[in-house]
């Protein structure tokens, strides 16, 4: 009978699982179809791209003249270049720090609020950019990470018993609520955009921020990876520097500035506390 009971339990506590993924993941297949057709909309006036790299201009300069003297070409190809390998990267950012959570079976040390805050953060850069016009080598990588974001923020739940239906149901219904509004984008004024732009660098306090003071209270790291955060800190850096190239909008900007920032810290925080046993 005990035997019994506990095979009930497991399918139940499997189908909650594939339930909860299952919600999330079609919210963010209707979001990102939203997402894409804004982006085409803004997309279309930009200056049309060879391979998605150079502009008409530049292209011809670098293959027919054999012309590398314009810094200002190399520039920006490079920068078009750095962007998408930032994106083809993002695809593994988050990988080694889910494998370790589902390897350790445990969440211990890691922030859910950190995680929840990212959603929005990542929402804010990804409409904005559109918003903008930005190529989308400026801010695909946004995309990729919100979808592994969601993934984490699963395992947490499942892993994290503290958390009741209440909170995770609130944060599905905000987060599709707040997505689908910025996707949408002529919903928004542009007094409102830039409110929502000003915003995304109280988000990066919010996300990093939590997430810093849990190391240091507990000297630990506990399950974070290092290699997602050696990634992140790299990333940001090379991205902060690509986004300069691209965009003079200083809001804009300031958010790559502190995320780069803050996603150093926290890298270090692995450094001073590598052999540190967690504080009991």
């Amino acid at each position: 009978l005990i035997n019994c009971i506990t095979r009930i339990m497991m399918r139940l506590q499997r189908t909650r699982l594939v339930m909860e993924l299952t919600v999330i993941m079609v919210t963010f297949l209707s979001l990102m179809s939203v997402a894409e057709a804004s982006a085409h909309g803004h997309n279309k006036h930009q200056e049309p791209l060879k391979y998605g790299i150079f502009t008409e201009e530049c292209f011809v300069k670098f293959t027919e003249k054999q012309d590398f003297s314009d810094v200002d070409c190399i520039k920006k190809s490079v920068s078009k270049l750095v962007g998408y390998a930032i994106i083809t990267g993002a695809f593994m950012l988050k990988v080694p720090q889910i494998i370790k959570i589902v390897s350790a079976g445990s969440v211990e040390g890691i922030a859910v609020m950190s995680y929840y805050t990212e959603v929005f953060m990542y929402t804010n850069t990804a409409s904005f950019s559109m918003h903008l016009g930005l190529s989308f080598s400026v801010f695909g990588e946004n995309l990729v990470i919100l979808v592994q974001n969601m993934i984490i923020i699963l395992l947490i739940w499942n892993y994290n018993k503290t958390i009741g239906i209440a909170q995770k149901g609130a944060f599905v219904v905000l987060a599709g609520l707040y997505m689908t509004i910025l996707f949408q984008d002529q919903l928004i004024s542009e007094d409102a955009w830039k409110m929502i732009q000003s915003s995304s660098n109280v988000m990066i306090l919010f996300a990093r921020c939590p997430q810093i003071y849990a190391n240091f209270s507990a000297k630990s790291t506990g399950q974070l990876a290092f290699l997602t955060f050696l990634l992140n800190a790299v990333g940001a850096n090379v991205r902060l520097l690509t986004v300069l190239v691209e965009s003079d909008n200083f809001l804009y900007n300031l958010q790559f500035i502190v995320g780069a920032v803050l996603n150093t810290i926290l890298l270090l925080q692995f450094f001073l506390y590598w052999n540190a046993p967690a504080k009991q």
